[in-house]
């Protein structure tokens, strides 16, 4: 066995009580801290150790050979629960999740992955018909359903972040550090402003030519994908995100722990601080945020944390109906999926590299 059919096998193991396992791993984890408290470097230490044991429960293979029976079978002794208990985690996620691990992209959808290619960045357009990809100095757009490429651009510089407008017709990516907007078709491919920062453009819903991008300078500006008609323009420091609010009236600007809405109607901002680095943000209308602080990640709701986890958690999707929060957990061979105050954990076979692009129907 190679080493790719070996890291392929560790991902497929069903190891008893995945959930339990974990939880119970994370209560050692904060006992520790909590006798441990002023050895900050052994905590570390112990904390990381404590993490590698959990998710190690969840990835050893389920190959009949006898050295995997014998690790499965130690596995199962340390992490059995000392009863039976129910599992938390559904069998797969409604919808459809674009996810990207390294240079390959990937579609998950009723419980299934396939690829779709060798793509870096992507995102769903209107509905979920195609997606826009880009990897190294290329532009396409995809068909889902089988990684047919429709359209393709070559720039000679790097492209990242392709977004597709809500009304379907432009997709505003990056080039080197020039934002350009092209047809969605493919054709009409224009330079939309200069200076953009390492940020994703965040098209307006309601408002299908309008889109903010951030600058290097520290501006955010909204402008008209037509004619590059300048309509706001914020100073807001360095940005790490932008998302509209569902309506279209307000825009999140995200640092790296504080953050500020503007209403683009009323000119009214109000500001977001967080006790720890912001690692992830979800806005569409209610406000969640990935904080990371002292080796854990708290994701807040509206102000309520409704979800708390060791280790930095990345990205955070709301379902296309809204009512379910997606946050990715690196490593522990998980998605985190709250709704309303129920947290379930649904298994993805990723690994810690592996970052989620879109949620779209089914």
């Amino acid at each position: 066995m190679n080493r790719d059919e070996l890291e392929r096998a560790l991902r497929e193991v069903d190891v008893p009580d995945t959930v339990g396992a974990r939880e119970r791993a994370r209560a050692t984890v904060l006992a520790a801290h909590r006798q441990r408290a002023a050895r900050r470097r052994p905590r570390a230490a112990l904390v990381w150790a404590v993490m590698a044991c959990a998710v190690a429960a969840v990835v050893f293979s389920v190959r009949d050979t006898q050295p995997a029976r014998e690790v499965r079978e130690r596995v199962r002794d340390v992490f059995a629960a000392p009863s039976p208990a129910p599992t938390a985690a559904p069998a797969a996620l409604s919808g459809r999740v674009l996810v990207t691990e390294g240079d390959g992209l990937f579609l998950v959808a009723r419980g299934r992955r396939s690829t779709l290619g060798h793509w870096r960045d992507a995102s769903w357009s209107p509905r979920g018909l195609y997606a826009a990809v880009a990897n190294a100095n290329t532009l396409a757009a995809i068909d889902p359903a089988d990684g047919t490429v429709r359209w393709k651009l070559v720039h000679a510089q790097q492209v990242r972040f392709p977004r597709w407008a809500p009304g379907g017709l432009h997709v505003a990516y990056r080039a080197g550090t020039t934002l350009r907007i092209v047809y969605g078709n493919g054709t009409h491919d224009v330079l939309a402003g200069r200076g953009m920062a390492p940020v994703a453009p965040a098209w307006r819903p309601g408002h299908p030519r309008t889109v903010a991008w951030a600058g290097l300078d520290g501006t955010v500006t909204v402008e008209d994908a037509d004619t590059a008609k300048v309509l706001w323009r914020f100073a807001s420091g360095r940005a790490r995100q932008l998302a509209w609010s569902s309506d279209g009236r307000r825009l999140l600007v995200t640092g790296r722990s504080t953050g500020t809405i503007h209403d683009v109607d009323t000119g009214a901002r109000s500001r977001v601080r967080a006790s720890g680095t912001i690692v992830a943000a979800a806005f569409d209308g209610r406000l969640a945020l990935a904080i990371y602080r002292e080796g854990s990640t708290s994701v807040r709701v509206g102000g309520e944390v409704v979800l708390s986890a060791p280790g930095r958690l990345r990205n955070l999707e709301w379902s296309p109906d809204g009512r379910s929060l997606l946050a990715a957990w690196p490593g522990a061979d998980h998605w985190l999926v709250v709704r309303g105050r129920e947290v379930n954990a649904v298994r993805h076979r990723f690994g810690g590299a592996a970052r989620v692009r879109g949620w779209a129907t089914p």
